[in-house]
């Protein structure tokens, strides 16, 4: 038995090493236990989370003023979690419990759509945009690379002093094929 548990353990070492390469923006977040994944999939809980893990947090009277008595209500539930912490007057995130599996991830990009506001958009303080198109691996391998770069990019700028501010923004990309490759030798679009 020992020994199934070795491999065991072993097994999910290499596949926390395989997830890492092959999502290295999502570094340097650990993966979270399940029981903070509900917290991650609910809008309500997930805008004090995303505020909490942001670089310069949130303190308890601005979520008290943005969301009321149920937004501290949730705030108590969630440092009782043990996902966030108060400290010098921020509530913060837990470094140890950072990070979302691919599933709260999706989520939270869905929820983050849905609260896309259109009169933003008017002012040219959002962006939402869609597109599809035929292209060779190639151009996905570019892009994939160029997407990752502008996501590293988000995040140093966004965590920087010189752009700290009381905007609450987030920023999410998606970009993956919607139907498989017909053509499985490569050579190009079957027309």
């Amino acid at each position: 038995m020992a020994e199934l548990v070795a491999i065991a353990d072993e097994t999910q070492v290499n596949d926390a090493r395989e997830f890492a390469k092959s999502f290295p923006h999502l570094s340097p977040y650990e993966m979270q236990s399940e029981e903070y994944d509900i917290f991650f999939k609910d809008k309500d809980y997930a805008r004090i989370i995303w505020a909490a893990f942001g670089e310069h947090n949130i303190a308890r009277a601005e979520i008290n003023k943005r969301w009321g008595e149920e937004g501290s209500n949730r705030l108590e539930i969630l440092i009782a979690s043990g996902l966030l912490y108060e400290e010098d007057g921020l509530i913060k995130g837990n470094s140890e419990s950072a990070g979302f599996g691919l599933d709260s991830t999706y989520k939270q990009l869905r929820l983050a759509i849905d609260l896309y506001s259109p009169i933003n958009r008017e002012k040219a303080e959002n962006w939402l945009s869609f597109q599809t198109q035929s292209v060779n691996q190639v151009f996905i391998c570019e892009m994939r690379e160029e997407m990752r770069a502008l996501f590293t990019k988000f995040h140093e700028k966004s965590n920087s002093f010189k752009y700290f501010g009381n905007q609450r923004m987030f920023f999410g990309m998606v970009f993956d094929r919607y139907v498989g490759d017909l053509n499985e030798d490569g050579r190009g679009p079957l027309q």
